[in-house]
């Protein structure tokens, strides 16, 4: 945790390194993210004592030989794929994760405002059991363009989903509930939505 400084080349063997609690990993390389793969030019695994929501994924990433990233709280971004571990009810805004694809355990009840808002590589979200998707939670994520919303959700925020083109209802989802008394919250949700399969 004392390191403050590690030189280009310093570890061009290491594969796998980890990061102890209070490193001082954002000093060390976030602000030149690039000073990561000249230090670590061939690890592909590394390990974080810190939450998902402290250190940014494209800190690290920017080294091509990464392939794994895991948090202390549980998270995983492994090749494009996040992983939020089970056990977890909420989802809190997590910056820079790159994901391609997400996928929440069924324990997730909530997805809180602009959770994964503006992540362009984000392709694919398995919602889960999830109950409540608040405003913007997947907004300006561009590459998302259809969605599944599984028949728990109760409520679906403004800008929830505003890239989306294409969503469908999954069997005995309580679409009437969260549209039928005030139908302009399904155009708030879904601003540009062309294709609807209920």
């Amino acid at each position: 945790a004392t390191v403050e400084y590690i030189g280009q080349g310093a570890f061009n063997t290491v594969q796998t390194v980890t990061f102890e609690t209070g490193s001082t990993f954002r000093k060390l390389f976030e602000q030149e993210p690039s000073n990561f793969n000249r230090a670590f030019p061939n690890v592909s695994t590394v390990y974080i004592n810190t939450t998902a929501s402290d250190v940014s994924v494209s800190d690290i990433i920017c080294n091509q030989s990464v392939k794994t990233i895991i948090y202390s709280d549980g998270y995983i971004w492994q090749k494009g794929v996040f992983s939020i571990p089970e056990g977890t009810t909420e989802i809190d805004i997590i910056e820079d994760i790159c994901p391609s694809s997400v996928t929440l355990p069924d324990s997730v009840c909530t997805i809180l405002p602009l959770a994964f808002a503006n992540q362009p590589e984000l392709t694919y979200i398995n919602l889960g059991k999830t109950s409540r998707i608040c405003d913007n939670a997947f907004s300006d994520c561009r590459n998302l363009t259809t969605v599944t919303i599984p028949a728990t959700v109760e409520y679906i925020g403004q800008g929830a989903f505003n890239t989306v083109q294409t969503v469908t209802f999954e069997t005995g989802s309580t679409f009437r509930k969260l549209f039928e008394q005030e139908p302009s919250n399904f155009n708030r949700a879904f601003p540009n939505v062309s294709t609807v399969y209920i």
